[in-house]
């Protein structure tokens, strides 16, 4: 198995679109804002284009009228584990 480092360096090359995003997303590469999630606000990292690009109510947030200036989004009442699994 090759090392993280190794991973690293040609990540890209061999994987589809999906892959790539699907590992940019598990390595926290070029992830631009973090939601605070549960009681506990567990933090995870995301993509704001990916999210925009599936949903309009991210549309909303990041990009129109009512979009704020930030890079940390509570989300108290949805569960990590249950975030993680709607960015996958």
């Amino acid at each position: 198995m090759a090392s993280f480092i190794e991973t690293m360096e040609d990540w890209q090359a061999e994987r589809t679109v999906i892959e790539c995003n699907r590992f940019m997303l598990e390595n926290q590469i070029n992830a631009d804002v973090i939601f605070l999630c549960g009681l506990h606000r567990e933090a995870i990292s995301a993509h704001k284009y990916m999210l925009v690009a599936r949903s309009s109510v991210f549309q909303s947030i990041f990009c129109g009228t009512i979009s704020e200036e930030r890079d940390k989004i509570p989300v108290s009442d949805v569960e990590p584990d249950t975030f993680r699994s709607l960015l996958l």
